[in-house]
């Protein structure tokens, strides 16, 4: 499409199209009483005044109108309409000795170069909206790149501390099972989720191995328990990668505790081409007062990243007080 734009817009193609269709019109919507040459013959008589007084305009506007010296232009304008007036007349008296136009030329100078004008302020004023667009999705492009990168070494910070502690404690099946999670996500992170959108499959494939990670902080299975719950057609849906795991790893962040039973519960539903994550936790860290009621940086950037993506296409609801943390959010697909 950007080439196809580029192409039709080149400026000397858009000035070929102009007056190629000015031909047309005067050889095949001209007098029909008449043949071919004597309509090749009308259209050099008037067109030929018409280009050089466009194009010497189009200099004056540039040097002059463009510079803020109006009357100077205003001047030189008058002078162009007089003189290519004359000329547009002499010139359709001399080559169309027989025609019977009653025609100004000084008003045909005049509508051209008002309406050869106004497409050159047209065609400046779409190449400007073109390169604002172009300039605002790279923009927003770097600004989500750089969000994901935000909070993607977040967590593999704290995810590889956890797996430390683990290999300091166990030499056995344990930390080789954390470690081959982990590598799989390091895997989604780094090579998968540097597109516009993933399959949801794929996204919950990275919510489960997270999932599993976390579990490998209990000695005592019994200690955490997690309810994952998904449901509706995952097939052919697609999502921004990495939109859905913060508010998961928030749960983990603020509700769970190893020295206290801890629930969480997740329902990922899809239906209608509406995506549906329902995430609630209790907030355990916030009552041995060791976390905070927000979720920092990582759920900041997920809800801008919301905003950027997902524009009046999503819901997304948060309620908490000193013992639950709830997230309800609605996504149009």
């Amino acid at each position: 499409m950007n080439s196809l734009f580029k192409l039709l817009n080149h400026r000397l193609a858009y000035h070929i199209y102009f007056w190629g269709l000015l031909l047309a019109a005067f050889i095949f919507i001209g007098s029909s009483t008449k043949g071919l040459n004597y309509r090749l013959q009308m259209s050099f008589a008037f067109l030929f005044p018409w280009m050089l007084a466009t194009y010497i305009h189009f200099y004056i506007h540039t040097q002059l109108f463009s510079k803020r010296k109006y009357y100077i232009y205003i001047a030189s304008a008058i002078l162009i309409i007089v003189l290519f007036g004359y000329l547009s007349e002499l010139s359709v008296n001399k080559i169309l000795s027989d025609s019977n136009f009653d025609r100004s030329g000084y008003v045909d100078v005049i509508l051209i170069l008002a309406v050869t004008t106004g497409l050159r302020y047209f065609r400046r004023g779409i190449n400007q909206q073109y390169r604002m667009q172009e300039m605002e999705a790279k923009q927003l492009n770097a600004e989500l790149n750089l969000l994901k990168s935000q909070v993607n070494p977040h967590f593999l910070f704290n995810t590889l501390n956890n797996l430390f502690s683990i290999a300091q404690k166990n030499d056995d099946n344990e930390t080789a099972n954390g470690l081959l999670k982990l590598s799989n996500l390091m895997r989604y992170m780094i090579y998968e989720s540097n597109v516009d959108l993933v399959s949801l499959e794929k996204e919950i494939n990275y919510i489960e191995n997270f999932i599993e990670l976390q579990r490998l902080r209990f000695d005592n299975q019994e200690f955490l328990k997690v309810d994952l719950q998904i449901s509706g057609n995952l097939k052919s849906i697609f999502i921004c990668p990495m939109i859905l795991i913060p508010f998961i790893e928030n749960a983990f962040k603020h509700g769970v505790s190893v020295e206290n039973h801890n629930s969480i519960d997740i329902s990922l539903a899809v239906e209608n081409k509406t995506l549906n994550l329902k995430v609630k936790n209790s907030i355990t860290n916030l009552k041995n007062g060791t976390g905070k009621k927000n979720s920092g940086i990582g759920h900041n950037n997920v809800i801008r990243r919301l905003n950027l993506v997902y524009p009046s296409r999503h819901i997304l609801t948060i309620n908490s007080d000193n013992e639950f943390f709830d997230v309800d959010l609605k996504i149009e697909l």
